[in-house]
């Protein structure tokens, strides 16, 4: 029986998504939207892992742009008031900073859980690609997504939230 793709969170159609183009043999690491900064460092991954030329993903900073509306990603709430509760002043990005880095792992989970709970795309979700870009763009329609097929090879594959107009 096919998932009812109305029910799920444009981040569940993703990661759907992605495991169809993984059983096709694509490189698609859904993680890099937590994990990559940007194209350039996913692609070096890529290169990193020996993929060939048929891989799919987005970045950290398209996951902030699409699903948080902008670059300002706020603190998760849990990581605030553990901030707080360690006497770290909220305005002061350097302790900040050492906190976070001194409580690497906690930070990790916390920005993930977070990451989950924004499953809406705000803006659309550009996506680097390699390979056949009109199966790339069918399998992400399956699942319930609007997705552009680019010009060019060059060009990143836009996709937009079912609510989304194209």
């Amino acid at each position: 029986m096919a998932e009812r793709t109305d029910q799920l969170s444009d981040r569940e159609r993703l990661a759907a998504a992605f495991d169809e183009l993984r059983s096709r043999g694509y490189a698609a690491p859904i993680e890099f939207a937590w994990e990559m900064c940007c194209s350039s460092c996913g692609c070096a991954e890529l290169d990193r892992r020996g993929c060939d030329d048929r891989y799919v993903f987005w970045n950290v900073q398209m996951d902030d742009a699409s699903f948080y509306g902008d670059h300002a990603v706020p603190l998760p709430e849990p990581m605030r008031d553990a901030l707080r509760s360690d006497g770290v002043p909220e305005d002061d990005d350097e302790a900040i900073d050492a906190w976070m880095e001194a409580h690497a792992e906690q930070v990790n989970a916390l920005f993930m859980v977070d990451r989950l709970a924004h499953g809406t795309l705000l803006n659309p979700l550009f996506l680097q690609w390699g390979g056949d870009k009109h199966l790339i763009c069918s399998v992400l329609a399956n699942h319930g997504l609007k997705a552009v097929k680019p010009a060019t090879r060059h060009k990143t594959i836009e996709v937009r939230s079912v609510g989304q107009g194209l």
